[in-house]
Formats: structure tokens, sequence, C-alpha cells
């Protein structure tokens, strides 16, 4: 929350609306706990009322003997499907947890051309 507020105090943004936040299977973030503290820390804030949204990123993983791109569940034991090989593999996505998006209400007054 205070990386949010402080990007929109920076760029002179209008209120948050919504929030979209990418969490990666191997972040270490519960996407529960994320959609709790939320709701538990926003009301009475700048942020009450703005909606969460959380996108859950899956384990990608590159074959270390055929370089074949998989979804896995784990990174510790994961079979490739092109080989077979089952370990030495690098994570190509899976770690990240970060702000996707957001989206910001327009405070600007309404440019109707009226005078």
């Amino acid at each position: 929350m205070n990386i949010l507020a402080d990007e929109r105090s920076k760029q002179n943004l209008g209120r948050i609306t919504k929030v979209t936040l990418q969490n990666g299977r191997l972040a270490g973030v519960v996407t529960d706990s994320i959609l709790f503290a939320w709701e538990a820390l926003t009301p009475g804030t700048q942020f009450e009322g703005c909606e969460i949204e959380v996108r859950e990123t899956p384990l990608v993983l590159r074959c270390f003997s055929c370089k074949h791109e998989f979804e896995a569940d784990s990174a510790m034991l994961a079979e490739c499907p092109e080989c077979g090989q089952e370990i030495g593999h690098a994570v190509v996505s899976g770690r990240e947890f970060l702000i996707e998006n957001v989206e910001v209400e327009d405070e600007s007054p309404d440019s109707d051309g009226g005078s």
C-alpha cells in the first residue's frame, strides 16, 4: 500500500479504484492472505472501496537438456514432458510478486467544450 500511495502522490493521480497484482507460484505469498489483509487494512484510508485483483502466475520452467518450456507444480523435481529430464531446470516465471496494473478515477473536469 505504501508503494501505491507514494506513486499516487508522485504522479498526482486521482483516486485509485482498482489494483491488479501478479503473484507467482514461487513468490511465497498466499493469495488469500493478500485479499484478507487488503480488506482489513483499507477501510478509513485512501484505498477504501478500491478493488483488488490477484493474478496467480504459474511456474514455468526451461528444461536443462532440451530447452523446452513447460508448466510445473514444483521447481525441485519436475519431469520435462519432451525429454524426461527431471532436475536442473531454469525458472522462467513464477517468482514474481508485483503490481501489474492500477486503475485511477479521472478527477479532471469534464471537457464538454461548454462555455
